[in-house]
């Protein structure tokens, strides 16, 4: 008779809390004094070893939002303009989802100096063909230097500048107005209040009134303003406001959610040795009237266009202290945040652009080597581009590997998830997770869940808690999950919300103070277990089960012929079901706690017969 001893391997096999498990939104305190609960939750998503795929973290409120697609320009279809122009002006008729680029100045003849003028030719982007044409009506009057906006179905055409003419000519507050349900042009006597006549300012709407900022009157551009005109189309009253900060030329002016914009621009003429380039930023509330500075800029600039794309303000081309630029910017008042977008083909200024429909097109422009005036080195340019509508926008949070056990000497296995977040009209927000029991194994694993129908199609859970005890892999302590932010409405930029994802694990784990080795037929030896107890959260009585098998002495299965002997017992302590092929056991108990803060002790007593083994896996 043997009466060896024998080690034991204390490997965790399958000591195991088996149920189903309905979804759980309270999670349970931990049992500090022995393991805790395998449950985790994470709301910032801050950590070591997240990935962001188009989403970041919003400066404002520190919380990870959906990050808004950039610019990217690409060639129209039909090519450039019919003419060459600089400072048209553009306006959209949504009626017949039509782009109108009207007058600007032009350059007849490129190899002829001083022969630049103002042009009263319109032509017109088709949306659908992505071309240019000329139309078959014109301005009465020939404009430059002039900004356009539609008040419902009027298109008003407003200002005008005469750089660098000889003799000297002022601007004369030029407004025609073309009403688009008749196809015509007003018989309109309405021009700018006498001595604040300008051009070249930043001009933008709300509702049905019209406002217009800085601008200059001069032909040499030494007399920028600061002031600020209302125009009210309902009863053609002009009405002077809050003066800006600084006097200013050659710069846009945005409306954004009710607030006026004003970037950049030029105080006086651009000449070899002075360049009176801004840098500076202020925003206009018509609630109060007044005018707040923002942070400046990190780049000079005048004469860059100006729109707002995917709830965004965009800067489009412009002209620094040196030269014209190819720069796209897009700015973010929520947050104060600048971003580089994608570069224009050349470098350009004082061109035109709109956007219409989530469709941004640019048109004309002036590569000149001295801005605002004529003679030799003056070039207008035909030159256009488009940033087409992007009609949905995802991004993907990817989490660290998460270990679900709370101890080495122990296994879990997922049981259930939970996100929690908010979802406006058009978008959505769902998650993926996939376990293994080794980080390699886990990023061979698919993403679960899979469309069983069409796999090729992505599945998701969506907010809610999801029960996994039936799909999630027993006995996978490592777990991994993906969440993806999603919209289809990107022109007004509305985006899902994430607050939180929880997940909770079963757990079953040694003690510390096990014994190593048995001695055959002595006294019988106890081991204790702990287990996360979801007793509140099951539909079946929960049920634990102790396995232990023969081993080589390196540790491994004894041959295949070995079978596992186990001791299956339900919490409320009935007869344990036990099954011993291999006729370990010569005797057994088994003592169940009661749960505690969601928490078990069981104590398994076992003595042994001969074995004929070195070692033993439990």
């Amino acid at each position: 008779m043997s009466n060896h001893r024998t080690l034991l391997g204390l490997f965790l096999v399958s000591v195991m809390l088996l149920g189903i498990i309905n979804p759980a939104h309270v999670l349970l305190e931990p049992d500090k004094d022995n393991i805790e609960r395998a449950n985790g939750e994470e709301i910032g998503f801050s950590g070591q070893g997240f990935l962001l795929n188009k989403v970041n973290k919003n400066p404002s409120n520190n919380e990870l939002e959906l990050q808004r697609p950039e610019i990217t320009w690409q060639a129209t279809a039909g090519g450039g303009l019919m003419i060459t122009r600089a400072h048209g002006c553009m306006a959209h008729d949504t009626t017949n989802d039509l782009v109108y680029l009207m007058g600007g100045r032009t350059d007849p003849d490129p190899q002829q100096s001083n022969d630049e003028s103002a042009t009263n030719l319109i032509e017109i982007w088709n949306q659908s063909t992505e071309t240019w044409s000329l139309a078959q009506f014109n301005m009465p009057d020939a404009q430059q230097y002039h900004e356009c906006v539609q008040i419902g179905d009027k298109i008003y055409s407003m200002g005008d500048w005469y750089p660098d003419v000889s003799p000297a000519r002022k601007s004369t507050g030029q407004v025609q107005i073309y009403d688009l349900a008749s196809e015509s042009w007003m018989n309109n006597t309405t021009s700018m209040p006498p001595s604040m006549e300008v051009g070249n300012f930043g001009m933008t709407s709300i509702g049905t009134k019209i406002y217009i900022a800085g601008g200059v009157q001069n032909s040499s551009g030494n007399d920028a303003t600061d002031r600020l005109l209302e125009y009210n189309t309902e009863t053609g009253i002009w009405t002077e406001l809050a003066n800006m900060s600084e006097k200013r030329f050659g710069f846009p002016l945005v409306e954004y959610h009710g607030l006026l914009y004003a970037f950049g621009g030029i105080q006086g003429p651009y000449t070899w040795i002075s360049q009176p380039v801004l840098n500076t930023s202020e925003v206009y509330d018509p609630s109060t009237n007044t005018w707040t500075q923002l942070p400046n800029m990190s780049f000079h600039r005048f004469g860059m266009a100006a729109t707002v794309h995917n709830d965004e303000i965009v800067l489009i081309g412009g002209h620094s202290q040196s030269g014209p630029v190819k720069d796209t910017w897009g700015y973010l008042p929520t947050s104060n945040e600048w971003r580089k977008q994608d570069d224009l083909a050349i470098g350009i200024f004082d061109l035109a652009a709109i956007d219409a429909d989530g469709v941004t097109v640019f048109a004309g422009g002036d590569l000149s080597s001295q801005p605002y005036s004529s003679g030799w080195g003056t070039q207008y340019l035909d030159e256009t581009e488009m940033a087409p509508r992007i009609l949905n926008h995802t991004g993907w949070i990817s989490s660290p590997i998460n270990n679900l056990a709370t101890t080495e000497h122990g296994s879990a296995s997922l049981m259930w998830m939970e996100l929690s977040g908010s979802e406006p009209p058009s978008t959505s927000i769902g998650f993926q997770y996939r376990v293994e029991n080794s980080e390699s194994g886990v990023a061979s694993q698919t993403w679960k869940p899979v469309d069983n129908v069409n796999p090729a199609n992505l599945a998701l859970l969506g907010i809610g808690n999801h029960s996994l005890w039936n799909v999630a892999a027993s006995d996978k302590g490592l777990m991994e999950y993906r969440i993806q932010l999603f919209t289809e409405n990107v022109q007004n930029w509305a985006i899902p919300n994430l607050d939180s994802i929880k997940w909770g694990a079963e757990e079953a784990s040694f003690a510390l103070s096990n014994p190593t080795a048995v001695q055959p037929n002595a006294p019988p030896i106890t081991f204790s277990t702990h287990h996360s107890s979801m007793d509140s959260e099951l539909t079946q009585p929960a049920v634990f089960e102790f396995a232990m098998i023969k081993a080589t002495s390196e540790g491994f299965i004894q041959g295949p012929n070995s079978v596992w002997t186990t001791v299956r017992v339900s919490a409320d302590g009935s007869t344990p079901i036990v099954s011993d092929t291999d006729g370990l056991l010569d005797g057994y108990s088994v003592s169940i706690s009661p749960a505690v803060n969601g928490l078990r002790n069981v104590d398994w007593s076992f003595s042994f017969n001969d074995l004929d083994t070195e070692k033993i896996l439990i």
